[in-house]
């Protein structure tokens, strides 16, 4: 047992499970697994090992997790009074003060091919963002595509269902483990693949900031951007998923799935599957009236669908010819509502399918047991013919019952025909107006009195008073006098946001940069308090703008003052 524990692995491993853990404790439900729990007897048998070698960062880690568990009341070590626990653990917990280490806003974990996002707000699970983004590898991931899973309002509630009654049951061959039943895009209502291993199936992380193990550029914002190609019918799929912070209790997720099948396919057509957890699901049009759907059977009854539609029942359907607001609402016993509201901005040659998927069978014990039975409300938006040049864009903002929403209104911006695939949306509400751009290549493109070349970038603030920009993935972006560049012309990702008088900045690279500053004689540009000797300035619309070039790196400070 002792050269067990001495393993480096173990308190390793537990801490690779941290990093694939919910603000909530509960673990992401990807494929076959359950939303389980860390372990608190292998808590308690590294912590005594730690306390017995002198090891005592290791156990203050630990304890903090074990502490984690024991407020939350899902583990008392009171209850623990059997012979093993009396010879084997400690005989009482360090006091060990603040919250338990977050993880890193990256994880990349290659078993299960899954990255996971987080920007999570320290000790408060109803206002952390987490995601996973994930696709097929074999093993005991299921059919699932390029999928997500969204938690908010404390609970996972973009949930993977997990896998049906038992492995020998029709649900799980016929819903669980296909597309159907995941955060995904199926093809022509048939693509699907053999669950074994290989490398032709793996879904690629084709860019993502932070990347795993990095440092963040911004507090406010993370991506990841992933690719997918299904053999049949033959499909390439790309998917960008941004986590977006407006406030200490607010923010979303940007959503922007494309797809597109590469052989003859006539009559194609693109299904954007969606579910959540709730007992209702309200939907509203661009003015804020109730979206009317129609009774229908259009997937019961539709020749050539995979067996997995039979599973969605209670359908209602019609056009989807407005900008779209769905919400989804839990009714949590004894505790606020867990909401989630889902903007979709219209695009033509799409019909919007809402109807009541299978039960969530990953959660069992980790909710409340009325909430553990009831189906899925679920949204399907089919786009007629391919949905590659016009993806789906959705945001989604989680929220309890006590706070309400922030987002007051998402719109997608005009751009022009030579712009065709790049997608603009603008999200605005209680806190920042956020613009953001995706592109599936890098061209140059002007909108909005912003230039940009990349695949993914932000905006935070109006025009001309931007507080932040955000370059992703790419080679430039100019916002008002606010201007990053690579300087080799490399793609990269940046961030200049404002900090009082001065601005925080980061790059992957080496990058140039403009800011604007109201600057006085005898001033020099400042960089972590030393002087930028080769820093060039220029007047636009009245201020002084800095042009200096940095090499990589995070958290730098630029400001104004007299160089010593």
């Amino acid at each position: 047992g002792a050269k067990v524990l001495a393993d480096p692995v173990l308190p390793e491993s537990i801490m690779a499970q941290r990093q694939m853990i919910y603000p909530n404790g509960l673990s992401n439900g990807v494929g076959d697994t359950t939303n389980t729990r860390l372990n608190s007897d292998a808590l308690e048998l590294l912590i005594a090992h730690a306390r017995k070698t002198g090891d005592s960062a290791l156990e203050d880690k630990l304890t903090q997790l074990l502490h984690r568990e024991i407020d939350s009341g899902n583990y008392s070590r009171d209850s623990r009074s059997d012979l093993f626990a009396l010879t084997h653990y400690v005989d009482s917990l360090k006091p060990v003060s603040g919250v338990a280490a977050g993880p890193d806003r990256s994880f990349w974990f290659d078993g299960l091919n899954i990255m996971m996002q987080h920007n999570e707000v320290p000790g408060d699970a109803a206002h952390s963002l987490v995601a996973a983004f994930y696709g097929t590898n074999g093993g005991h991931v299921h059919v699932n595509g390029m999928a997500i899973e969204l938690y908010g309002a404390g609970y996972i509630l973009g949930a993977d269902p997990g896998r049906g009654a038992s492995y020998w049951t029709a649900d799980h061959r016929g819903y669980y483990i296909t597309p159907v039943a995941h955060n995904t895009v199926v093809v022509n209502g048939t693509s699907t693949y053999a669950e074994n291993k290989s490398p032709d199936k793996k879904m690629a992380v084709l860019a993502a900031e932070p990347l795993h193990g990095a440092a963040a550029l911004s507090p406010n914002i993370g991506f990841t951007r992933g690719g997918f190609h299904y053999a049949q019918p033959a499909a390439d799929q790309q998917r960008t998923l941004a986590l977006v912070r407006t406030g200490p209790k607010s923010g979303f997720y940007y959503d922007v799935f494309r797809s597109k099948t590469t052989g003859a396919s006539a009559d194609t057509f693109h299904d954007y599957f969606y579910h959540n957890m709730g007992q209702s699901l309200s939907l509203a049009d661009a003015a804020g009236g109730t979206l009317q759907l129609k009774q229908s059977d259009t997937l019961a009854t539709q020749p050539n669908l995979q067996k997995a539609y039979s599973y969605l029942s209670n359908e209602r359907s019609g056009p989807l010819a407005s900008d779209l607001r769905a919400q989804f609402d839990m009714k949590v016993p004894n505790g606020p509502t867990a909401s989630m509201a889902m903007w979709m901005p219209a695009s033509p040659g799409r019909k919007l399918f809402a109807v009541d998927a299978p039960k969530n069978n990953a959660i069992r014990e980790g909710i409340a047991a009325p909430l553990r039975e009831i189906p899925m409300p679920t949204l399907m938006v089919r786009q007629k013919g391919q949905a590659w040049d016009t993806p789906f864009v959705a945001v989604y903002e989680p929220f309890t019952g006590e706070d309400g929403a922030a987002v007051r209104a998402v719109h997608s911006a005009t751009t022009d025909a030579a712009s065709t695939g790049f997608v603009v949306t603008t999200v605005e509400g209680s806190g920042p107006r956020v613009l953001l751009m995706q592109d599936a290549g890098e061209r140059d493109h002007t909108v909005d009195g912003l230039t940009f070349r990349g695949t993914f970038a932000a905006v935070f603030g109006s025009s001309g008073s931007e507080t932040e920009c955000y370059l992703g993935d790419g080679r430039s972006l100019a916002a008002g006098e606010v201007s990053l560049k690579s300087a080799t012309d490399a793609s990269i990702a940046a961030d200049a946001r404002r900090d009082g008088d001065s601005w925080i900045v980061g790059s992957t690279g080496i990058v140039t940069i403009a800011l604007p500053f109201d600057r006085k004689d005898g001033q020099s540009l400042l960089v972590d308090e030393k002087p930028v000797e080769d820093a060039a300035w220029k007047a636009v619309r009245g201020k002084s703008v800095a042009v200096f070039t940095l090499p990589a790196g995070v958290n730098r400070r630029v400001y104004l003052g007299i160089s010593k």
